[in-house]
């Protein structure tokens, strides 16, 4: 309310009314510019946000795609894609029978044989789970990546140092000549002390437990399944286990296409999945249906070489 100037003119009273200052804001106009103000703060905030978990799950994809060109060279280096390790742990894989765990094991074997063929120090399997547990190896599709991609790992810093040159014993450490690794792995994503286990620089998981490692699946025969090789009905779709939250990785198959036995993801090559931003993958009891789902809550961030982005995202 603006005040009043009383003047006295001749006898009588005149009363003038005094007006707010040129420019200057009612209470009620300052209430309305600062609520403007806080809803636009709100929205850039949750914009910058956004952006900032997109730039993360971009890199994270990125991250994953290298490491595919790194398999590809491997590949092109020694033949055909490494084992993923799939079934051969017996301590892990429990409910896995003796004969699909020995096919799993006889697969990786083979491998060796092929990459490594003058290779005498690995002549069965008790000699190469000797050497893995000697360099504190667990063999499971999480650590398969920086032991093929990485090879053997110095003693003294804990970095992965490709396979030696010498051709009759490919998994010696101290050598003076060396296969270089194949992918340039960043110490600060690896576990410790054992350090095969890998994250993606913007998702790095517990380090003591293992939670939200990268998980690795190799294609085989156009599927991700080990036979039962005395009996052809019966097999195991291939799977990772997130050992802290008890998640389930299993490799996808292609449920975009509305048939009743969707073909595998990726048939020819590998499957490469990373538990995203809340480093936790959600638990699955079969095969992933790409991209259509249904997913559950906490594999939405989930992302894979395949999937281009997060798997929510990839849903149509």
């Amino acid at each position: 309310m603006s005040s009043r100037n009383i003047t006295k003119f001749g006898g009588s009273l005149v009363t003038r009314s005094r007006s707010p200052a040129p420019g200057a804001f009612t209470l009620v106009e300052l209430l309305v510019v600062i609520t403007i103000i806080g809803i636009l703060a709100g929205l850039i905030t949750a914009a910058a946000l956004r952006a900032r978990i997109t730039a993360k799950n971009t890199a994270i994809s990125v991250e994953l795609k290298q490491l595919e060109t790194a398999l590809i060279a491997y590949k092109e280096k020694f033949g055909e894609f490494p084992p993923d390790f799939a079934f051969v742990d017996e301590t892990i894989y429990t409910s896995c029978s003796s004969e699909i765990r020995n096919a799993a094991r006889q697969a990786v074997l083979r491998h060796i044989r092929k990459a490594f063929p003058r290779c005498t120090t690995i002549n069965n399997w008790g000699e190469f789970e000797a050497m893995a547990s000697a360099a504190g190896i667990t063999l499971t599709p999480q650590t398969a990546l920086v032991f093929w991609l990485g090879g053997m790992r110095d003693s003294s810093t804990g970095k992965p140092i490709g396979f030696s040159a010498n051709p009759a014993n490919p998994f010696e450490i101290i050598s003076t000549s060396r296969i270089p690794p194949f992918y340039d792995f960043d110490q600060n994503q690896l576990n410790t002390p054992v350090g095969y286990l890998y994250w993606p620089k913007e998702a790095i998981g517990n380090l003591a437990t293992g939670q939200g490692a990268i998980a690795y699946f190799r294609a085989e025969n156009g599927g991700y399944q080990i036979v039962d090789p005395t009996n052809t009905s019966n097999f195991l779709v291939k799977h990772a286990i997130d050992p802290s939250s008890v998640g389930t990785i299993y490799p996808a198959v292609d449920a975009g296409l509305g048939v009743a036995v969707p073909p595998w993801v990726n048939s020819k090559t590998v499957q490469i999945f990373s538990s995203g931003l809340d480093k936790t993958y959600g638990a699955f009891t079969a095969p992933l249906p790409f991209p259509t789902g249904p997913y559950p809550e906490q594999t939405f961030d989930d992302i894979t070489n395949f999937s281009g982005g997060t798997l929510e995202d990839a849903m149509p």
